[in-house]
């Protein structure tokens, strides 16, 4: 039986019965197929009526993943408990989510409901950024190290909830065509004059966008030494 590394995502919204927001859940779904269509293993669909679910074919696109299901979440209202899990999956059946089977699928689950049953205190506050968002991450064998990844990953999304939507706009393009330098970039914002360079440059830093940009890669290669050591 092949097995290849994967990431599943698992999604519940949180409060459902009273929320009214499943619509928005298909909204969702489709922007996540339609930015990430080169890296899905299992096409993200809903379930349920109120659940998402989707499998990812790589680690690091997978956390890129999981970050943009959080900026949808608030683009769209959408309060969500998400379950990650990161392992191994049966490279068999990968295009039906009934049937498709293995550990990153059991981790996103097991995830899900440990967050659906948390009262948020103690070391699980870590779990619940806000109200509207409260996540899991679990990483092979469900290792002790899941917890340093989690806290990381608290720490991301902490700084990701604060920029303001031009600081968001300019690190988007950053990221998308990464050959823009900073005059090019102040030019998509609509800033002016000899300044442009300067006034972007001002707006990452106040953004943090070093800080996070590195501690998601360091946050990258902890999950793949987990999985690595798991699977010598």
């Amino acid at each position: 039986m092949e097995m290849i590394k994967a990431v599943c995502i698992k999604a519940d919204i949180i409060g459902s019965r009273k929320s009214g927001k499943e619509i928005l859940l298909k909204s969702i779904v489709q922007e996540l197929n339609h930015t990430f269509k080169k890296n899905l293993l299992t096409d993200f669909t809903v379930r349920f009526g109120d659940e998402l679910f989707g499998i990812v074919n790589d680690f690091e696109a997978g956390y890129k993943v999981f970050r943009e299901l959080f900026l949808l979440s608030r683009k769209y209202k959408v309060p969500l408990y998400v379950g990650v899990g990161f392992g191994n999956i049966v490279n068999k059946n990968l295009k039906n989510p009934d049937d498709v089977n293995g550990q990153a699928i059991w981790n996103s689950a097991d995830a899900l409901e440990i967050l659906q049953s948390s009262t948020f205190r103690g070391k699980s506050a870590i779990q619940s950024l806000d109200k509207h968002f409260k996540f899991k991450v679990i990483i092979g064998n469900n290792n002790p190290d899941s917890s340093i990844a989690n806290y990381m990953l608290y720490f991301i999304l902490e700084k990701i909830k604060k920029r303001t939507e031009k600081q968001s706009k300019a690190i988007r393009l950053l990221e998308q065509f990464p050959t823009l330098n900073y005059e090019q970039i102040g030019e998509y914002l609509d800033y002016e004059g000899e300044n442009r360079k300067a006034n972007v440059s001002n707006l990452l830093i106040r953004a943090e966008y070093n800080i996070v940009r590195d501690t998601e890669e360091e946050l990258i290669k902890l999950i793949h030494l987990i999985y690595s050591e798991e699977n010598k």
